[in-house]
C-alpha cells in the first residue's frame, strides 16, 4: 500500500454496520528509544539488531497482518466495549 491510498473497513456489532474510512499517511519523523534488557533470549537479540540495522526475518505480510489485528480490536473495543474478559469484576 502506499500513502494517500484509501482502506474502508466494514464493522458489524450488536446489530449494527459501521464504515471505518482510513486514508493511509506518511510519518515524516520516526523517534525510538531502545534499552538493552539483560536477559532476552537470543532470538530476541537478533530481532533487535535486526530492528536497528533495517533487516529482519518478518514479512511485510506478517507485518500487515499484525497490524490489522490491532487495528480491528482497536474498533471492537471502540464500538462495543471491552470483551466480557477483560472487565474488571
Amino acid at each position: 500500500m502506499a500513502a494517500g491510498q484509501k482502506l474502508n473497513f466494514r464493522l458489524i456489532a450488536a446489530a449494527k454496520t459501521h464504515v471505518l474510512k482510513v486514508r493511509i499517511g506518511v510519518n515524516q519523523a520516526v523517534s525510538v528509544h531502545i534499552e538493552e534488557d539483560s536477559q532476552a533470549t537470543r532470538e530476541q537479540r537478533s530481532m533487535r539488531d535486526g530492528w536497528l540495522t533495517g533487516v529482519t526475518n518478518s514479512s511485510v505480510g506478517t507485518m500487515i497482518r499484525a497490524l490489522f489485528v490491532i487495528v480491528i480490536t482497536a474498533l471492537y473495543i471502540l464500538f462495543v466495549g471491552l470483551p466480557f474478559w477483560c472487565t474488571p469484576g
